[in-house]
């Protein structure tokens, strides 16, 4: 299963972890290129499942990838940060002419790039980004001024802000339910019964984190998150694994994503 190395993902270790005789054996793989990685690998066949951006998702199945996403997983939004590099100079709206680092074409960083351009009233095309892979491509390519701006989980890079390495100029939520699971066709259709448990597992779990105050103390251990960073994130959050990705949401997402160019092909209606 592909996991972003971020908090909210704690829940599925605690379930791979945990084990049991009523879910089949899970190996969590790490993939710090984000959702766009992950879809790359689940078209490969290296991953069966993967806890991905849901516009990310959505934009991978219209342009061929042969998987579903099945349950929502955040049903919160994300509030991703725009940030450009701390010693420069200037506000969102004067940053403009400058690129985008995102991860790869087809992330959430590359897509909610997108969104926030259109709630500005502007347009991008492929020479508005840099492709930069990770965090860390982002880091060396807003330092060198390769790139201006970069989207990322707010609460992820608090610290980059906090040290001065970022300055966060913006946010932009995701304006639906930030997170799905998405499963290879080719394992629903052969484990399906064995998905539905690990899914079952996993919104038991991911319950009881949001629900358990210590949970702060998980994610400021294993992330390095101040304490109040990592609290203003667990009181915002809400995960839960037990809703279905209903068809009217991945119309709602990919209307939005139809609207501002970042669909490979242009939605009906």
């Amino acid at each position: 299963m592909g996991l972003v190395p971020e908090h909210f993902t704690l829940p599925w270790h605690a379930v791979a972890a945990g084990g049991g005789s009523s879910i089949p054996p899970l190996e969590p793989v790490e993939q710090s290129g984000g959702t766009g990685q992950m879809t790359a690998a689940l078209a490969a066949g290296e991953l069966d499942l993967a806890v991905l951006l849901t516009e990310g998702a959505v934009a991978a199945v219209d342009a061929g990838l042969a998987a579903t996403p099945v349950r929502l997983y955040q049903t919160t939004p994300l509030y991703w940060g725009v940030h450009t590099a701390g010693g420069r100079v200037g506000e969102l709206d004067e940053l403009w002419d400058g690129r985008f680092a995102v991860s790869r074409h087809g992330s959430g960083s590359h897509l909610m790039a997108h969104v926030l351009a259109h709630r500005h009233g502007r347009v991008l095309d492929d020479t508005d980004f840099v492709v930069v892979g990770d965090l860390a491509g982002a880091r060396a390519a807003l330092a060198s001024g390769a790139a201006a701006l970069f989207l990322w989980d707010r609460y992820m890079t608090a610290p980059l802000v906090r040290s001065g390495e970022f300055r966060l100029v913006g946010e932009q939520p995701t304006p639906w339910p930030a997170l799905v699971v998405t499963v290879a066709d080719r394992v629903l259709i052969e484990r399906g019964d064995e998905i539905a448990a690990v899914l079952d597992a996993v919104d038991v779990a991911a319950r009881r984190f949001c629900d358990d105050p210590t949970s702060v103390d998980t994610v400021v251990d294993r992330y390095g998150l101040d304490r109040a960073t990592a609290a203003a994130w667990w009181e915002r959050v809400r995960l839960s694994c037990d809703r279905p990705v209903t068809a009217s949401l991945v119309a709602e997402v990919r209307a939005a994503l139809g609207r501002v160019g970042a669909l490979a092909t242009t939605p009906d209606g």
